[in-house]
């Protein structure tokens, strides 16, 4: 995310940037405090751009555009409770050769909490999961291949009877071609379609024993986990007008 955006060539006061919906204005000469330099880019969620006149939901007065960077909501724990959270990210790439321009991005995430007053895990809370993804962008070009990796979790709250999951690994690919202000987008997540349960989904009580007392052996009691989605092939068409 660039510290100086710049749409259609126009930057500066000619933009309205915002986090988390204040604006912020520079105040140093020559703008060098640029408004986009107090956020760390690991922080953003999310980055909503406007180009040319804004609508008034987006705050307006600005005659090139709005650029709204959202930061994720802060989670705290619980009275009697404890929350451990980490997160790393790293990028690469080339300078671009004959071949295009080749990147690597990766992120790592780890959450853990636990009730100080019983010893019991935290609900829904998920296990440690990485992300690593190879660009690549030639011409009109731009693809990537990701890797997503999530520990199994083990870690669960007993009170809710939370259901353990295995770990698993998935493949996405996907690419996209330029056509002008269009952008042709193909692609596929799970691509191997392998079956895996997902760390925060729940549990599925269609199936184990949920009605049964006495519960009979070898037989889920409170239901079995939620399969994630398998292949998905998905094509996407953009216009910018």
């Amino acid at each position: 995310m660039s510290r100086l955006p710049v749409i259609r060539g126009l930057a500066d006061e000619r933009l309205r940037l915002q986090i988390d919906g204040m604006d912020l204005y520079a105040a140093c000469p020559n703008h060098m405090n640029t408004p986009l330099s107090y956020l760390d880019p690991g922080q953003v969620e999310r980055v909503r751009v406007w180009a040319g006149i804004a609508p008034v939901s987006a705050g307006g007065d600005a005659i090139g555009g709005v650029v709204a960077a959202e930061t994720p909501a802060p989670t705290f724990a619980a009275p009697g409770q404890t929350g451990t959270r980490g997160e790393v990210g790293v990028s690469a790439r080339s300078n671009g050769h004959a071949w295009g321009q080749w990147g690597v991005r990766g992120q790592l995430s780890y959450l853990k909490g636990r009730n100080r007053s019983t010893g019991d895990g935290l609900y829904q809370i998920l296990p440690l999961n990485a992300r690593v993804s190879l660009t690549h962008r030639a011409g009109a070009w731009d693809s990537a291949v990701e890797l997503v990796a999530v520990r199994a979790k083990t870690d669960v709250s007993q009170v809710r009877n939370e259901v353990r999951t295995p770990g698993f690994a998935l493949l996405n690919v996907r690419t996209a071609y330029r056509l002008g202000r269009g952008k042709l987008e193909l692609g596929s997540d799970n691509l191997f379609d392998h079956l895996y349960y997902l760390p925060t989904g729940g549990a599925y009580v269609g199936q184990g024993t949920t009605m049964t007392n006495p519960t009979p052996p070898n037989v889920p009691q409170w239901g079995t986990a939620v399969p994630g989605p398998g292949r998905t092939v998905w094509v996407t068409y953009q216009q910018t007008f």
